[in-house]
């Protein structure tokens, strides 16, 4: 791959605006069938000083007995490695939703729900919370420090990062990220979290777990929605 590089610097007339890269065996149409890693970066114009980076992966495959522990191995371990690698100031784990929001943002209303928005306050309040998260060492001061966040219980494992940042995994296997471990997490980090008015998780058939602490004018009505 790296032998390509200049090849491909030499193509690029100006920066793209999102690059994806995909690791697997080739189908015989020559596109790669059942990827074991898919990863994205993009850079925005309205954000020109941040990248975002994704990594994808299939639930079926990070849930299912038979996969789970090779999964979760990759996924955390291409987790660390990025936040070695760059200077990760925010991160989560969630299903993809429009225009890169994360889970929390997708449930706020008005121009709090807009990341580009959100993003540059990285060092006053968090975008989102989920089973992992990336939290700058600013956050997890406001919130206590370390300490407190270890003696609240919401977390299996917190590592420190390169950059002073933190990361934060709610439980050992995703599938346990559920009710009560939601609650928990939300709890532990609510008073850094971006604030807005609250909509109604949708009521179309098919649609994904919720893994959110969801708020009415009657207070909290719910954890993950199963």
């Amino acid at each position: 791959m790296e032998e390509a590089l200049p090849w491909l610097k030499s193509h690029l007339v100006e920066r793209p605006e999102s690059v994806d890269v995909k690791i697997g065996k080739f189908a015989r149409d020559g596109e790669i069938s059942n990827s074991v890693i898919r990863l994205s970066a993009s850079f925005g114009e309205e954000l020109s000083n941040y990248v975002k980076l994704v990594y994808q992966v299939d639930e079926a495959v990070l849930v299912n007995p038979d996969t789970a522990r090779n999964e979760h191995s990759r996924l955390l371990a291409t987790v660390r490695w990025a936040c070695g690698r760059y200077n990760v100031v925010f991160g989560h784990f969630s299903y993809a939703h429009s225009g890169g929001r994360t889970e929390l943002e997708s449930y706020l209303r008005g121009p709090v729900r807009v990341p580009s928005r959100n993003t540059p306050n990285w060092r006053e309040r968090l975008r989102g919370y989920s089973w992992l998260t990336v939290a700058p060492d600013d956050i997890v001061h406001h919130l206590g420090g370390v300490d407190a966040l270890r003696d609240s219980g919401a977390f299996s494992s917190i590592s420190v990062l390169p950059n002073g940042s933190f990361l934060l995994q709610a439980t050992d296997w995703f599938h346990e990220y559920r009710d009560e471990r939601v609650v928990a997490v939300h709890r532990a980090l609510r008073a850094r979290l971006i604030e807005g008015e609250f909509r109604r998780p949708s009521p179309a058939p098919g649609q994904p777990s919720t893994h959110m602490v969801l708020f009415d004018k009657a207070g909290p009505h719910g954890g993950s929605g199963e």
